[in-house]
């Protein structure tokens, strides 16, 4: 909750697209981590996405 004042250093377009909710110790933070519905997030390895842009201008220099 200290870090609140903090806030105002932070964007308005990066506030708008998450959600800040102050909490003064980690277990208020577990209490909300853990009960909401967990989102998939796709894990992409930074060698697959450089091999298919290399793949890619191989393939448009032909």
């Amino acid at each position: 909750m200290e870090n609140k004042k903090d806030l105002v250093e932070v964007p308005k377009t990066v506030l708008e697209s998450i959600e800040i909710i102050p909490v003064k110790n980690v277990d208020e933070v577990l209490k909300v981590a853990l009960t909401k519905n967990l989102k998939r997030v796709e894990w992409v390895e930074v060698d697959q996405i450089s091999k298919k842009e290399k793949e890619k201008k191989e393939l448009s220099t032909h």
